[in-house]
């Protein structure tokens, strides 16, 4: 259901988003946590904007309540937002629905009176978006540096194309801002990797898979088979490497750059670290020293 390396972000601004009452609102809350990496949930207009307004790359998704949608489109479509990809408006009612379908756009989708209806367009928008993926401009208001900036909300861990290697001998003063965001965020992991395995690592990392999919009895089955291999630093490589929700949750939680959302994942982390660490070195250790094999062509005698 979810890309692994998404470049887009999901955005649900509704009253009712945290209501812990309303079924159809929990199951689409589980929804979008399962389908975006990067989830930002809000219920007040003014931090929406804040948000939307802040992010200058990538490209947003955005669920809206028919009471927020009323007071935001009009903003949304004065500030001019690029990385806006598309809009949906879920409905209480037909009524809603009828007018916000009689106000659809290019990239407002109308009103969806049903959860799976808005499910299935977000499903194939988010489609359209993997097979069709280029690289995002810039909203027309930052610079090309403030630009890259952003990548660090859609994408779990950067790239070395964040550390301007032409930087590589100035003193930290004179680096730009990705370059110093860049080396924090090395220098975060490299402390994770030497932090201590201990019981209480497993036990936080599990508990926090387990409240995130609580309501979700298909997950929780391999969360349960996860538990049993969750000291087993050999298995990191194997679970890292297939769709599973441990790929989600730490992807979700790199992009957030929330030491509090990454912190529970050390373990795995570590493990996963560790394991990558061992291939490189037997990979090494297969591939022929150029050096030594010189040396040995000179000393034996060439057979004629």
């Amino acid at each position: 259901m979810f890309d692994t390396s998404q470049n887009f972000i999901g955005v649900w601004l509704d009253e009712n988003s945290e209501a812990p009452d309303k079924t159809n609102y929990i199951n689409l809350k589980q929804y979008l946590n399962n389908t975006f990496d990067c989830l930002k949930i809000f219920t007040q207009a003014w931090d929406f904007i804040t948000y939307i307004d802040s992010v200058k790359h990538g490209r947003i998704l955005i669920i809206l309540s028919h009471k927020h949608a009323t007071n935001a489109t009009p903003i949304i479509k004065e500030k001019k937002l690029s990385a806006i990809y598309s809009m949906y408006v879920f409905c209480s009612n037909q009524c809603e629905k009828n007018i916000w379908d009689s106000k659809a756009t290019e990239k407002l989708r109308g009103g969806f009176l049903c959860k799976d209806e808005l499910m299935n367009r977000l499903k194939d928008d988010i489609d359209f978006i993997n097979i069709n993926d280029e690289t995002p401009q810039c909203t027309t208001r930052s610079s090309s540096t403030e630009c890259t900036a952003n990548d660090r909300i859609v994408n779990g861990v950067p790239s070395m194309s964040f550390f301007n290697m032409k930087q590589i001998n100035n003193s930290i003063q004179h680096l730009s801002k990705d370059s110093i965001w860049f080396i924090r965020y090395q220098l975060l992991f490299e402390i994770l990797y030497k932090l201590e395995k201990s019981k209480r690592a497993s036990e936080e990392m599990i508990y926090v898979c387990k409240q995130h999919y609580k309501d979700d009895e298909t997950e929780m089955r391999p969360i349960n088979e996860f538990e049993k291999d969750v000291d087993n630093s050999f298995e990191s490589i194997s679970w890292y490497t297939k769709v599973s929700f441990i790929v989600h949750l730490l992807n979700k939680a790199c992009g957030s750059q929330n030491i509090d959302e990454i912190y529970p994942f050390r373990l795995f982390i570590r493990n996963l670290h560790e394991e990558i660490a061992k291939l490189d070195t037997e990979r090494r250790e297969k591939i022929p020293n150029p050096i030594s094999q010189s040396t040995e062509e000179n000393i034996l005698p060439k057979v004629h």
